[in-house]
């Protein structure tokens, strides 16, 4: 599933590269820039950090701070490990919450970009429908955390 997010990702990049092609082009050989170039934007790029970060989390291309870890005991390293991924899991779990519950609102109200009056909700249900496979992909290695017997030794 974190592959097809990531294709979705590249997409909305692509697309994202040819909008910025496009508006550099006409504004300097046309003086006339692409209308609504930055509402385009803005919005592809929430659908690029939202679908990229499940296999980019998947693939460990994240950012983790866990040189104190390793000077502890496997089986203290193990207990922090599964509390760090069990935050993790209740964070992105209150972020699909919320951002579903942030939708509705929107659509409620019906907010839009401010050049194009694109609708912002679908934008806003796809950033919430990105994170949940960082919800399996978390659960997966709590799950793996808690087998794993010999965390610590060969590299691991």
């Amino acid at each position: 599933m974190s592959s097809f997010f990531n294709g979705i990702a590249l997409t909305a990049l692509t697309v994202t590269l040819i909008i910025v092609a496009v508006n550099i082009v006409a504004g300097k050989l046309f003086s006339m820039p692409l209308p609504g170039a930055i509402d385009l934007v803005s919005l592809l790029s929430v659908i690029v950090i939202g679908f990229a970060l499940p296999q980019s989390y998947r693939m460990d291309r994240h950012i983790k701070v866990e040189f104190m870890t390793w000077l502890m005991p496997p089986g203290i390293r193990k207990i922090v490990q599964l509390i760090s991924q069990m935050i993790c899991m209740l964070f992105f779990g209150f972020i699909v919450w919320r951002m579903f519950i942030y939708a509705d609102y929107v659509w409620t109200y019906g907010e839009k970009s401010l050049t194009l009056k694109i609708p912002l909700y679908p934008f806003i249900y796809a950033l919430a429908i990105s994170m949940i496979p960082m919800l399996l992909i978390v659960s997966m290695q709590i799950i793996n955390t808690w087998k794993n017997d010999d965390i610590g030794k060969n590299g691991e």
